[in-house]
């Protein structure tokens, strides 16, 4: 127990949490990385910091992608394996020193429909593998179910490589959040999945089968009734499909 009254663990192994978890019988928080703040935890909390059980990897699998949950953002940016419009997406999400403190297990629990990174995933269609007995989710599935608490952890986020990735986006500056923002994801397949960000909630999305005609006018249903301080339902609307042409001929270049 620390002078705050708190009761802070740090396991070394997988066996060592689970013995932790065994004997506090569900009573516990996870630190993941980045937001250990004790003004956030009342006396009596356990928590249990994950940083040394090595969930912070990026393994390559041929076309399979695996990301540890506790893997810093500014690791992702700096690997060269993901694609330049990904890491362009996810700079935006702020300068050095939130992308090396932030993992992606913290990310997921904050993240809303303005972020680009967030936007980008969504398109990749990633699964994450919740603990303790949680599994595998989709990710709008997590985003939209209470797994994000403290009392669950992202071990990992997998996804198949893609042929290409696109990501557009219209900002006030070049680097601030988007009004509008557009992903696009080519799939091994052909498959391109469209997904569209810059509004606090969580936006629909749209998939276009190989060889099939694209109709760009459909991004504009996405942004009905997104009216807010930022702009109007209508600007986003034609911005939107403006930015799905500009990711569209990047797919075809790639």
């Amino acid at each position: 127990m620390d002078e705050h009254g708190i009761n802070y663990y740090r396991p070394q192994t997988r066996e060592e949490l689970e013995a932790l978890m065994e004997s506090h019988e569900g009573y516990y928080l996870f630190l993941t990385g980045g937001d250990y703040n004790v003004k956030g935890y009342q006396e009596g909390d356990v928590l249990i910091d994950l940083q040394d059980l090595q969930m912070d990897q990026l393994v390559d699998n041929g076309d399979l992608l695996e990301i540890g949950g506790l893997s810093s953002l500014d690791t992702l940016f700096k690997d060269e394996i993901l694609w330049a419009d990904f890491r362009e997406a996810l700079s935006i999400e702020g300068g050095w020193n939130v992308r090396n403190g932030l993992s992606v297990d913290n990310f997921l629990r904050i993240a809303t429909g303005r972020s680009p990174l967030l936007t980008c995933l969504r398109a990749l269609d990633i699964n994450l593998f919740v603990q303790p007995d949680i599994g595998l989710l989709a990710l709008d599935e997590y985003l939209n179910e209470e797994y994000n608490w403290r009392e669950f952890f992202i071990e990992k986020i997998s996804f198949n490589k893609p042929q290409a990735v696109a990501y557009e986006q219209v900002a006030r500056s070049p680097k601030d959040l988007p009004i509008v923002c557009v992903a696009a994801v080519r799939d091994m397949d052909g498959t391109i999945v469209v997904t569209v960000g810059g509004h606090e909630a969580l936006l629909g999305g749209l998939v276009f089968e190989p060889e099939s005609d694209i109709e760009t006018s459909s991004i504009r249903e996405l942004f009905e009734e997104t009216d807010d301080e930022w702009a109007s339902a209508a600007y986003r609307q034609g911005a939107a499909e403006a930015l799905l042409k500009r990711c569209l001929a990047k797919l075809e270049r790639n």
